[in-house]
């Protein structure tokens, strides 16, 4: 079976299941947090090494209520402790690193994303978590370096090699997964998704399981990828 390298996750649907089902959202977003785990666990016996996963977008940062953002990154905070109190990740192999405007979190939810990233360095995957994102911003973000290093002479020439090298996440994407029935990317890795093969499904997030990550390694498999050609 033909595995991708890299997974790019566009988690959707937590606020729908939890309307559907009658939760409180902060009963969604714990459910949501954990299927992280369960999908570095999914994919530890297959050669899958790099996973990007989209916590939350620069523009819901933006336009989610106060209210809202303050349970999340409760939750945020209360996930990040846990984790490096019982270790959770030290048997995983996977590093975990944080991208995007994450100087805009909180200070506190900020030290605990280091401290954990800190203490998973070293693994032979990463786990790689968008929080505050936008693709845009990143494309924008990298632009504004490179035009920086190019005019001072740090950056000898422009071409898509040395752009690459200024974004958030450099490798490119070989499968997006995106749940919750909609099929659009929204803006993530819109560099690095460039060629990828893209698996929609109609679980929401929460309800997504081992099966339906099966189903989306499997389309990946039977897929004949051309990259532009």
């Amino acid at each position: 079976m033909d595995f991708p390298g890299s997974i790019a996750v566009i988690p959707d649907g937590n606020r729908r299941f939890a309307e559907r089902h009658g939760l409180a959202l902060e009963q969604a977003y714990l459910q949501g947090f954990s299927k992280a785990e369960h999908v570095m666990d999914w994919l530890s016996a297959t050669p899958v090494t790099s996973v990007k996963l989209w916590a939350l977008s620069l523009e819901n940062f933006h336009k989610r209520s106060s209210v809202e953002l303050a349970i999340l990154f409760e939750l945020m905070k209360r996930q990040l402790r846990a984790s490096l109190k019982d270790e959770r990740f030290d048997g995983r192999d996977f590093s975990i690193r944080f991208i995007g405007q994450t100087e805009k979190l909180p200070s506190d939810v900020q030290s605990l994303m280091h401290e954990l990233s800190d203490r998973t360095q070293g693994a032979k995957r990463e786990l790689c978590v968008a929080i505050a994102y936008s693709g845009r911003a990143e494309l924008a973000h990298a632009a504004q370096k490179a035009a920086e290093d190019y005019k001072s002479g740090k950056l000898a020439k422009v071409d898509e090699a040395a752009f690459s090298k200024y974004l958030y996440a450099q490798e490119p994407v070989d499968l997006v997964i995106r749940t919750g029935g909609v099929q659009r990317l929204s803006g993530f890795l819109p560099w690095q998704n460039a060629y990828a093969e893209v698996y929609f499904s109609q679980k929401m997030w929460p309800e997504f399981g081992k099966a339906d990550m099966d189903d989306a390694l499997s389309f990946y498999a039977n897929t004949d990828r051309r990259f532009g050609k």
